[in-house]
């Protein structure tokens, strides 16, 4: 049986990078990184 594609990616890029991402997904998924942004700019459609 061969190892899965994640198995061959975590050996190459470590478990520091994997730790890394692992936390900045965390943190989207419970909230924290959320932040209220305000305008950035207008929208213009045209109908027509």
């Amino acid at each position: 049986m061969h190892p899965s594609m994640m198995v061959h990616f975590r050996k190459k890029i470590g478990m520091e990078l994997i730790n890394k991402i692992n936390k900045e997904i965390e943190k989207k998924a419970t909230g924290v990184a959320s932040e209220k942004k305000e305008n950035e700019g207008k929208l213009l459609l045209d109908a027509t």
